[in-house]
């Protein structure tokens, strides 16, 4: 059955009605990722959050701090200028 429905995706995504059955899947797709949040968040036990205080912010201080950094020197290695770069960062950011 998995094969069956490997086969069925991949021929779907070969259509030309492909963007039409995406726009129209959209809506059962975020459902699902909303589940699986959830259930990802349930399943999460806060007993010892002490031991984990100093990886939780090092690694917000590297998402916080990192993401604008590499963001911004590959956009500076592709040859826009700062100003460009600075903005296709809040773009990028201003989306999630």
């Amino acid at each position: 059955m998995e094969i069956g429905a490997l086969l069925a995706e991949f021929t779907l995504s070969m259509s030309p009605y492909r963007y039409e059955i995406s726009s129209k899947m959209r809506p059962l797709r975020d459902f699902f990722i909303v589940l699986f949040f959830i259930l990802l968040g349930s399943q999460m036990v806060f007993t010892d959050i002490i031991l984990y205080i100093a990886p939780i912010i090092i690694l917000s201080a590297f998402i916080f701090i990192g993401n604008p950094m590499i963001v911004m020197i590959l956009m500076d290695l592709m040859g826009y200028t700062k100003r460009n770069s600075f903005f296709s960062w809040i773009d990028c950011c201003a989306d999630k």
